[in-house]
């Protein structure tokens, strides 16, 4: 069979060549025929055949609605794009509507267009009709009780008169770039956004960015340049946020993908006569549709060569994130925080000039936190906390150094105009909870897990320093836990041993040996209450404290006290580092509630609807969803110790505070890091640990203060006199021996392999069970304390001394053998998998790295530091649990921005899950990313 002919596609108009050869045309331009024989492919002007169309000078509109019907569905090209041309599209001015848009919103939602800047245009006969019907979508859009269709058609129109600049080949005025970014608001949050901001930033650059006519500026002079540059960059951070929306991060270079042309915005030379954007516009999307997310990982992959482009270093495979995604033209970056920080001009006007840096920067940083997740998630990069690290002290250094104006003092809210108010604090509360999220993003990555529980934490802090001892070590503090926990072990071993030696014997003896041990076991647990309540929870109430630093410890029931004390070196550490995460989180949460009640109060006394900016949805959304899950853990309640709601007193909590009565705060750090009276653990470690030789002179040996008249902060740990007189005479050993920097142990040999009574048979457990107070396997206590008293040469120094990494190197493998089977997490397969020792060293730097944070301390607090009167300023709301009013703040965001849907429909689905939960008397569930995101 001989292989079909491609069939040509009918063409009903050919070029002026293929008309004199009498030849079959292509069509194309040029056409086949003529680029074969290097002659001018030309088509002359021809009468469509068919229908006639109603020549638009014969066409006559009685109203504005008719105009716009008849624009809808195309625009002849005879049609003008601006307003000097035929009188009768005056009726296409509407300044209802442009009045509209700028009385709804409470703010300036285009930063470079105002009033007075429209109407000028107007009047001067220059102005784009592809702009004035963007901004007649707007208006339609913030208007209370929008009509959606409305808003359509005015969006068709506009696009219809862009597309038909594209034919007229007019399409170098700033004007159009500017229509592009309110059509990208529009579609706030899909792929239009992503696509319409790229047209707009490829006009710019094809244009050589300054190239472009702007009316307000004839003369090419430093003004308007600086109007160029204002527009550009607000584009480009459009752009770049547009990109976190759609998981479209990778999609840094704007020539790419090369089969996509509209945003090129070249002539056409087969759509000469009538505009059909909406299917333009469809087919160029077709390319972003199913596009891979992870382009730029694979691209690496497949092609070294491009580790030199990317800057990647070759041997150790060190990458800057931020030089990875920047976005690219021809290879060349766009935009960089130098660009940035150079600029000085307002993103909204009468704002102040820096505040484009905080934008970039918070757009920036979810964009790094995002890439960065789903690369490790998808095993496209390896592990590496301190990518994770490295974006959080830029949250750090943007706080404290770099924007005056960005800083709240207790009267921001009394001393600020309103509108650079409610401005300030919605750009503040998108940081705070891209914080919240990247700190989110770390927990589930060191825990592997996705639960809500992970977002509460069991740490408590004494923010008042009183009672404080510095003698003691943390292994003094905790020594009661673990005593009582080997003997409760030991105790258990005993019953089985008499188990194995009274064999089939008298049941009554065995009845016996149990009483017997039972009340053995009562006796020797001092530090329990034998009146222990279980309620329908199965929550005890009996609380523990295990100290990770002289000012905070972990409070547990015994279950959970039981469950950490078994677990081995690599999860007791994620553990403590689960919750102190997770107080941070509680810290910015806080933060976020109490400027969202100061401004949300303010919103509601203006005369005006209070809109937010897209970006905002991500943060309510995040904010809504750790609320879900403390109320969930809280058991449907929505007083929490640890946490402020928009019900809270602020002034009480502010009092309790600070008169230190109650360790339900939600600070932690070294409050006192440049302080004389700085509070330390001391470095030595005691005899049944190990013990780093220093040199006397080494800086990192802190001395106990002998006329220190603190008191320890747990009474009912250190009560003897007697551990007094050991601490000195271990202190004295201790001294002698700090010359070199190598570790001893005591005399004994190791213990025999920690293993579990469910694996082995009782005689085995006999010989290779052997454990008491002194196990040399229970390293959290010394690497707690070491890493706590850390030294840092210099600022964010995560490196480790070299005798904390001895002590790894040493015993951080036999402590996982030993508790294998008795360690809770390591029973999963992929935790073993992935708790290696490299992965470990990451997590003690991490601990180093929020052991030494000093932004979580009460001085930093606006609760703690804020005013006597501060309640009446604040938003008060007690009908509701706090996550269903940031549920209701998304829905009212759902009808000026559509694509908030996403947000919301995820909320419903894990509100079902925790309505759930609380039905089956469960204390959390699993928080789900979005769909299609990378969220």
């Amino acid at each position: 069979m001989e292989p079909s002919k491609k069939k040509l596609k009918r063409v009903t108009h050919a070029c002026n060549y293929c008309k004199v050869k009498k030849i079959k045309c292509t069509g194309d331009y040029p056409c086949s025929n003529c680029k074969d024989n290097h002659i001018i492919c030309e088509y002359s002007k021809h009468n469509k055949r068919g229908r006639k169309i109603k020549p638009l000078e014969k066409k006559k509109f009685n109203t504005f609605s008719e105009a716009c019907n008849y624009l809808q569905d195309g625009i002849t090209i005879d049609t003008p794009i601006i307003n000097n041309g035929n009188s009768k599209f005056n009726i296409l001015i509407n300044y209802e509507l442009l009045d509209n848009f700028f009385n709804y919103s409470s703010f300036e939602l285009i930063p470079f267009l105002n009033y007075s800047i429209i109407e000028n245009r107007i009047n001067n006969k220059e102005m784009h009709f592809s702009l004035l019907f963007g901004l007649y979508a707007l208006s339609e859009i913030l208007k209370p009780y929008s009509d959606y269709s409305i808003v359509n058609k005015f969006k068709t129109i506009s696009l219809q008169f862009i597309e038909l600049s594209k034919l007229k080949r007019k399409i170098n005025d700033i004007q159009l770039i500017e229509a592009f970014y309110l059509l990208s608001h529009i579609e706030n949050g899909n792929k239009f956004d992503f696509f319409y901001t790229k047209c707009a930033l490829k006009i710019f650059l094809q244009n050589n960015i300054y190239n472009l006519n702007v009316f307000e500026y004839k003369e090419d002079n430093e003004d308007k340049r600086n109007y160029i540059s204002f527009v550009y960059v607000t584009i480009l951070l459009k752009h770049m946020y547009a990109q976190v929306n759609t998981s479209l991060i990778e999609n840094v270079e704007l020539t790419e993908p090369i089969e996509e042309i509209y945003s090129n915005m070249n002539f056409d030379p087969n759509r000469n006569k009538i505009t059909n954007a909406s299917k333009t516009l469809t087919d160029s999307l077709k390319f972003y549709e199913n596009s891979s997310k992870d382009l730029i990982i694979h691209k690496i992959k497949n092609d070294r060569n491009l580790y030199s482009k990317f800057k990647i270093n070759k041997f150790t495979n060190e990458v800057d994130i931020s030089e990875l995604l920047s976005l690219k033209y021809n290879g060349k970056n766009l935009i960089s925080s130098s660009i940035i920080n150079s600029l000085d001009y307002t993103i909204y006007m009468n704002q102040p000039s820096k505040w484009p840096v905080i934008v970039y920067f918070n757009v920036s940083r979810i964009r790094n936190s995002l890439f960065i997740y789903s690369c490790i998630k998808n095993k496209c990069l390896k592990f590496n906390i301190l990518l994770l690290i490295d974006e959080d002290i830029q949250y750090v250094e943007l706080k404290n150094h770099r924007i005056r104006q960005f800083r709240f003092s207790n009267s921001t809210n009394l001393t600020d105009p309103t509108p650079m108010f409610l401005y300030k604090r919605r750009l503040y509360g998108i940081f705070l909870s891209n914080r919240m999220f990247l700190y989110r993003i770390i927990l589930k990555l060191i825990l592997n897990s996705s639960s809500s529980k992970d977002l509460i934490s069991n740490l408590k802090t004494n923010i008042t320093c009183e009672g404080l001892d510095q003698k003691y070590s943390l292994h003094e503090k905790n020594k009661l836990l673990h005593k009582n926990f080997y003997e409760k072990i030991n105790q258990n071993n005993q019953s089985l041993i008499s188990k194995e030696n009274n064999g089939n014997g008298n049941g009554n003896d065995n009845n016996d040996n149990n009483n017997n041990n039972n009340n053995n076991n009562n006796n020797n647990n001092t530090n329990t209450n034998t009146n222990t309540n279980i309620n329908r929870y199965n929550f005890s109430y009996t609380r523990q404290k295990y100290w990770i630093s002289n000012i905070s410890y972990m409070e547990m029931n015994n279950d959970e006290m039981d469950c950490f004390m078994a677990s081995c070196i690599y999860h007791q550490v994620t553990f403590v580092l689960k919750n102190i995460i997770s107080k941070c989180i509680d810290f910015l949460l806080n933060n976020y509630i109490y400027y969202g009640r100061l401004s949300k109060l303010k919103a509601l006394h203006l005369n005006m609807i209070h809109y937010f900016e897209f970006p905002s949805a991500m943060a309510l959304y995040e904010i809504g969803i750790i609320y879900l899950s403390k109320y969930v853990a809280n058991h449907g309640s929505d007083n929490y110790d640890d946490c402020i709601t928009i019900s809270t007193d602020i002034k009480k909590l502010r009092d309790d505070l600070k008169k230190g009565t109650s360790k339900n705060n939600w600070y932690f750090g070294k409050e006192h890091l440049f302080n004389s009276n700085k509070i330390k653990i001391t470095e030595k470690i005691y005899s049944n640990h190990f013990v780093p030789k220093m040199n006397d002179n080494d800086n990192g040996n802190v001395n106990d203060n002998d006329n220190d008249n603190c008191n320890d902060v747990n009474g009912n740990v250190n009560d003897n006199d007697d551990d007094d007189d050991d601490v000195d005479d271990d202190d004295g050993n201790n001294n002698n021996n700090m010359k070199n920097r190598n570790y001893h142990k005591n005399n004994k040999d190791d213990p025999n392999n920690f293993k579990s009574r469910t694996q082995f048979q009782e005689e085995e457990i006999i010989k290779k069970y052997e454990i008491n107070e002194n196990n040399l396997y229970d390293l959290c206590d010394p690497l707690l304390e070491l890493i706590y008293n850390s030294k840092m040469k210099k600022e964010y120094d995560l490196n480790l001394e070299e005798y904390i990494l001895d002590l790894i190197d040493s015993f951080y493998n036999k402590n996982l053998e030993s508790r294998r089977y008795c360690c809770k997490n390591c029973r999963c397969k992929e935790n073993i998998e992935n708790n290696s020792k490299e992965q470990f060293i990451g997590l003690l730097k991490l601990l180093k790295y929020f052991y030494n944070i000093d932004a979580f301390i009460p001085k930093n607090c606006p609760i703690y530091n804020s005013i006597n009167s501060v309640n009446k300023y604040l938003y008060t709301d007690s009908t509701k649990p706090t996550y269903q009013y940031f549920f209701e703040e998304l829905v009212i965001m759902s009808s000026y921005f559509k694509e908030v849907n996403m947000f919301i429909d995820n909320f419903k689905h894990l509100i079902e899950k925790a309505n759930y939960a609380l039905r089956y008397g469960l204390d959390s569930f699993e928080i789900n990313d979005l769909p299609n995101s990378y969220f």
